[in-house]
């Protein structure tokens, strides 16, 4: 029975090694998969640099208003033909007119306008000035 004593710390030394190989793999795991995943993140977050910058306040007025035309209309491409801008000392007010090239010239859908209102530089209105889906009657 003497050599018994001195066979279980061998044992235990044999296991605290291999845990110990283990933890280091495992961290050595973990830094690689967490870097992988931040990564892949940054393609959302590149997604959506133009939405906060809309949403910041870089783009002027006017930017942002064309921006919400788009957004209602996503399918169509039209070309701004005319833009106002005015303003007070907490409002202001965007009036934008466009053409729809791809709508023939004597159609009531060719010429859109949109107004927005914005307060201390919040949009807290948007509405067609002119209907892009014609006279509804």
């Amino acid at each position: 029975m003497p050599g018994r004593p001195a066979a279980q710390p061998a044992r235990t030394a044999g296991v605290q090694s291999v845990s110990r190989s283990i933890g280091e793999n495992v961290h050595r795991l973990i830094v690689p998969v967490l870097a992988l995943g931040l990564l892949a993140g940054c393609s959302t977050i590149e997604n959506k640099v133009e939405d906060t910058k809309l949403a910041v306040g870089s783009p002027s007025y006017i930017s942002r208003c064309v921006d919400l035309m788009h957004r209602a209309l996503p399918d169509t491409d039209f070309n701004v033909t005319d833009q106002h801008f005015s303003t007070t000392m907490t409002t202001s007010t965007v009036t934008v007119q466009a053409v729809r090239p791809d709508v023939a010239a004597n159609s009531a859908m060719r010429d859109i306008g949109a107004e927005c209102h914005f307060d201390h530089g919040v949009i807290v209105d948007f509405h067609w000035t002119k209907n892009p889906l014609g006279n509804l009657s």
